[in-house]
């Protein structure tokens, strides 16, 4: 595999994707497509060649220190200029597995609030509350029993775990860089119902749909 110098590593720890659109999915390639707010989301590239997969764009898998046994994967696209973005508007949502295995699995979706304008003025289009985009998945759901169960998701499919990436030295041995591993494959899909005004019931539906081929990032 192809590994990049240091100096990207440091510049930037986005993760970008990239999917046949076959279904054809090649190790060390990584993608994700995400139908939410009316629109499909989308970012690809592959690991090696003339794309980067470190930059402003990101899909990337990896542990987290504060909680053992939970994987967070980033999904963000922050430039439509990049060789890596397909289709889409600008957004991040944050994927959350607990005790992360192969089959179905739970976690939590969020940083809604970080998707910038176009999903801020979607939501506000179908009367969601302005601000605070917590959720219950699925069903609608009174104001007590939603703040329970705050933005959990349920049937998260992940088929492959993947492989964690490695640093190493680059093949002229005059830095750093990434061996990339195999990715973590995934999808979810589901309807999240949100709120209409502070303190009110979840009743708003919105439908969303995540497939992805995460890179594994070291910890």
């Amino acid at each position: 595999m192809k590994k990049l110098p240091y100096l990207f590593l440091v510049l930037g720890l986005g993760l970008s994707c990239s999917h046949d659109l076959n279904g054809n999915y090649a190790n060390g390639d990584y993608f994700f497509e995400i139908e939410f707010a009316g629109e499909t989301h989308i970012i690809r590239g592959p690991t090696e060649g003339n794309d980067n997969p470190i930059g402003v764009n990101q899909c990337m898998t990896y542990p987290g220190n504060i909680i053992p046994g939970v994987w967070y994967t980033i999904f963000s696209i922050s430039d439509k200029s990049s060789d890596d973005y397909v289709s889409g508007q600008n957004l991040q949502i944050t994927l959350s597995l607990d005790n992360a295995s192969v089959g179905i699995n739970s976690g939590t979706l969020g940083s809604f609030t970080q998707s910038g304008s176009f999903f801020n003025d979607y939501l506000e289009s179908v009367g969601v509350y302005s601000g605070a985009y917590y959720f219950n998945e699925n069903e609608p759901a009174t104001y007590a029993d939603g703040i329970a169960k705050l933005n959990e998701i349920s049937n998260i499919n992940i088929t492959d775990l993947g492989t964690q990436s490695v640093l190493a030295l680059s093949s002229d041995g005059m830095g750093l860089g990434y061996d990339w591993g195999e990715t973590v494959k995934g999808s979810y899909e589901g309807v999240l119902y949100f709120q209409s005004s502070y303190a009110s019931d979840f009743d708003i539906p919105v439908p969303i749909r995540i497939e992805f081929n995460a890179v594994r990032y070291p910890q």
